[in-house]
């Protein structure tokens, strides 16, 4: 009886003991220069997927749609799904074609950003030579085919393969299905192709040879190292608000979400963090001195 008591107990503390599966949450490590405008009504789980969420949260996505009605109204709704992190959701929140609150929606009822039409395909086309006004007679929206387009633009301006097109977030599954065998493009991309081929390279190879100050760079600094627009002035409210003024590590730089892994080790050698700017705009930052209080009581 006593072995038996024992072997019970010995069973009990071993399941204290378990560990539990550690929760894997939304890769951040997409580039911005991938993303466009979507309604995220209209993303099927491929289309989720792509936009960087695992297979396990999307399926918590689609399900928390469904919970609401079969239908985000707004931003504000979106960003209540726990499955998007704060940080995710800031990387598309100026993606998302949505009122930013409920109260919104239901004074713009009839908000949609765009409707959805057949696809019309009558001979086989190298997507690279589309154009704005081609993509829409074949049936995408203004706002789809500009997304294809800049996605084609992040690729360094060709499709490369219907595997790389294929991974444009804006074509669901259904729509490549119908577009597959009227591409004329390679199956498969080729193992030396690096998205950064295109505008990112040929600032490599023009720019990139002598080292910089991410302390003294300003917008048009940061967009001159191939940024966008909307990056470098993340990248620079970064720097001064949350970082006070000035990177003080490469891990601060490396830390901006922005800053994709690959783009951050195209940069590393020639970052050059000076002692000098960082103590400037440390010193910057410092509070102003208290004035002393005249106690008028000495006075009279």
């Amino acid at each position: 009886m006593l072995l038996l008591i024992l072997l019970g107990f010995q069973k009990y503390t071993d399941k204290s003991d378990e560990t539990f599966p550690e929760i894997t949450f939304i890769s951040e490590s997409l580039a911005l220069e991938s993303f466009s405008e979507f309604d995220p009504n209209d993303l099927d789980e491929d289309q989720w997927q792509k936009l960087g969420f695992s297979e396990k949260q999307t399926a918590t996505i689609l399900k928390y749609k469904e919970i609401i009605g079969g239908k985000f109204l707004s931003k504000e709704q979106f960003k209540k799904c726990y499955a998007i992190s704060e940080e995710k959701y800031s990387q598309l929140n100026s993606f998302i074609l949505l009122p930013e609150t409920n109260s919104e929606a239901k004074g713009n009822s009839g908000f949609k950003s765009y409707e959805k039409k057949s696809l019309n395909i009558t001979k086989k086309f190298n997507p690279d030579q589309l154009s704005q006004n081609d993509w829409e007679n074949m049936g995408f929206s203004e706002k789809q085919a500009a997304a294809i387009l800049k996605y084609k633009n992040y690729l360094g301006g060709s499709f490369v393969s219907k595997e790389k097109f294929k991974e444009c977030f804006i074509i669901n599954e259904e729509n490549y299905t119908k577009l597959e065998p009227y591409l004329i493009l390679p199956a498969k991309t080729p193992a030396n192709f690096n998205t950064y081929n295109g505008k990112s390279n040929s600032f490599k190879s023009k720019t990139l040879q002598t080292s910089f100050d991410p302390n003294t760079l300003d917008v048009q600094g940061w967009m001159a190292l191939g940024f966008t627009e909307k990056q470098a002035n993340v990248i620079v409210n970064y720097r001064d608000r949350n970082l006070k003024g000035s990177f003080k590590t490469l891990e601060d730089i490396k830390n901006c979400f922005v800053i994709s892994a690959e783009k951050f080790e195209e940069l590393k050698p020639y970052i050059k963090l000076n002692a000098s700017t960082m103590a400037k705009n440390s010193d910057d930052k410092k509070p102003e001195p208290k004035q002393e209080k005249t106690d008028f009581q000495k006075q009279i």
